[in-house]
């Protein structure tokens, strides 16, 4: 019985933050600079650990010269480092940018392809990125999580979890891992993460065991594991009704950059802290005139 009131209870909730994003916000947009598909996955693939201020900066002023594959690659792995070299980790940027550019000319005609299985196998395009070209460029049912939108469903109280592996499954990754990787140690090895498109290391171990069953996990079929972008992007998915998919992640991004701030977030002027997890919990707790 309890499960299925949390079950419910989680739904109404993200349902009622969905609503009053809506009515603040009706159509929430990326606010990405970009003039066509191809220039607004460069800037996407640019935006990673970087603000959209400092990449705006860089794509408004040279955007003829990036705005096509064919450009982009004529200015080579050089001519865009010089574009992009004001952002954060550009050298790696400007590699995967024009990579990109070529595979796009070789393989796809020049035009960027909409689908989330192809554009993943893009040099410097993950899970995230992916999901953010195609919810903007398709308005597909995608939601993309970053920073922003992690830091928001963690303070809301999202619970945390993760579409549930077998034991076989997670044999198989962890072999595949080791296999890419074969001179790492037994215990630890590092990968590229195609969900926080970074390297990361990680315990041999426990990809061999299935994260153990969380006794009040809100969902059936699901288990508690580390709030990490691709369990936030499930758990979403799970709470989220499918009507408001393809706006979800621009309204957690805007609401996470201009009002739940990471240093200082607005709780006074949010609209949502009657429903957050952190607001009211803070409410709770002894004010320091009181010690």
């Amino acid at each position: 019985m309890s499960h299925t009131v949390s079950k419910r209870s989680t739904r109404k909730k993200w349902s009622t933050i969905m609503d009053l994003f809506e009515k603040q916000n009706p159509r929430p947009a990326t606010e990405l600079f970009y003039t066509t598909d191809f220039s607004f996955l460069i800037a996407v693939i640019a935006s990673a650990q970087a603000t959209d201020v400092s990449v705006n900066k860089v794509t408004t002023q040279n955007i003829t010269a990036i705005d096509s594959p064919q450009k982009v690659w004529s200015l080579g792995e050089d001519g865009v480092r010089d574009i992009f070299k004001s952002i954060n980790a550009y050298k790696n940027k400007s590699k995967y940018i024009v990579q990109t550019a070529a595979i796009l000319i070789e393989q796809y005609n020049a035009e960027v392809p909409l689908s989330f299985e192809e554009l993943i196998k893009l040099p410097g395009v993950g899970r995230k990125t992916a999901n953010v070209v195609l919810n903007t460029l398709t308005n597909a049912s995608r939601i993309a999580v970053d920073t922003h939108v992690l830091r928001v469903c963690s303070r809301l109280g999202l619970s945390q979890t993760a579409k549930q592996k077998s034991d076989e499954d997670c044999v198989k990754q962890a072999e595949m891992k080791m296999d890419l990787f074969p001179n790492s140690s037994k215990s630890v090895f590092e990968y590229v993460d195609p969900v926080l498109e970074c390297s990361r290391t990680s315990k041999y171990a426990p990809l061999l065991c299935s994260v153990s069953p969380s006794q009040n996990s809100d969902f059936e079929g699901f288990e508690r594991g580390p709030m990490n972008p691709e369990n936030c992007e499930h758990a979403l998915y799970a709470v989220v009704p499918k009507r408001y998919w393809s706006r979800a992640s621009n309204w957690l991004i805007l609401h996470g950059r201009y009002v739940c701030k990471a240093r200082k977030p607005q709780c006074e002027s949010c609209v949502l802290r009657e429903l957050c997890a952190s607001y009211i919990g803070s409410l709770s707790k002894p004010s320091k005139s009181e010690f």
